[in-house]
């Protein structure tokens, strides 16, 4: 698997999550549409969308980067960085959220 089949991965399975968070169709989620402008998300689903992404991918977003977050472009950034700032012991990886890829099927890819 390539870093660009995860990137899309990722993406695809932030859209998704994102649209059910928010109730919005899918194809409104797009990189660079601004979420609390475009799509009218006030602040607390702001952070009802964070918390979902955090549990989701067992992340924790620092306090100040969260309200940077505006874009799914935002967000897939922040989540990556999240990742490979995760102490090598969590076992955090990209992979850990892909049901079914084995680690022998990543060699190569974003971890």
């Amino acid at each position: 698997m390539t870093t660009t089949t995860l990137d899309t991965v990722l993406i695809e399975e932030l859209r998704e999550l994102i649209a059910d968070e928010i109730g919005c169709d899918i194809s409104l989620i797009e990189p660079e549409v601004d979420l609390m402008e475009t799509l009218t998300v006030d602040s607390l689903e702001r952070l009802a969308l964070i918390a979902a992404i955090e549990d989701r991918y067992d992340v924790n977003f620092p306090d100040d980067e969260v309200v940077e977050l505006r874009t799914l472009t935002d967000i897939e950034v922040a989540l990556l960085r999240a990742f490979e700032s995760a102490p090598s012991d969590e076992g955090r990886s990209v992979v850990g959220w892909m049901p079914g890829v084995q680690p022998s099927e990543t060699k190569g890819a974003v971890r």
